[in-house]
């Protein structure tokens, strides 16, 4: 598979570490982290030498090459429901949002608290798919 669209990030943290980071543009997927020393960082860069990388992440292979689609939908939830408060609020979210998953739409986990999402009974919920690529996308 030949990646079109592929950002590379590399980051130095206060510990002097350097991390890597790969993510295919098109599908939104960071599909490679590892973290090296500074030291073995500066040794492959330059071209002296080849380096592990120990425990490299790697994660939605699946997804490379793919269109991520975003949409939003209004979920409605009970009056007066006291979503910070409440224990089952995940789960409670998650049935919420059962009947808008369809055709692949999963909803984005990372902004569901979002209390600024909230309009008395109902939550601005981001749906998210992967599609294949059009040849018009290619």
């Amino acid at each position: 598979m030949k990646l079109e669209n592929v950002r590379v990030g590399i980051h130095r943290n206060s510990s002097d570490e350097v991390s890597i980071e790969l993510t295919d543009r098109d599908s939104g997927t960071r599909f490679f982290r590892g973290v090296m020393t500074l030291e073995d960082f500066a040794r492959a860069i330059t071209g002296q030498s080849e380096v592990s990388i120990a425990g490299a992440d790697l994660r939605g292979l699946d997804r490379l090459g793919m269109m991520m689609e975003v949409k939003t939908e209004k979920v409605d939830v009970p009056k007066n429901y006291a979503a910070y408060s409440s224990p089952d609020f995940a789960q409670d979210h998650a049935a919420w949002c059962a009947p808008f998953e369809v055709d692949g739409w999963q909803p984005d986990i990372d902004v569901r608290f979002n209390h600024h999402r909230s309009t008395g009974k109902t939550y601005l919920t981001h749906f998210r798919r992967w599609v294949r690529k059009t040849e018009e996308e290619s």
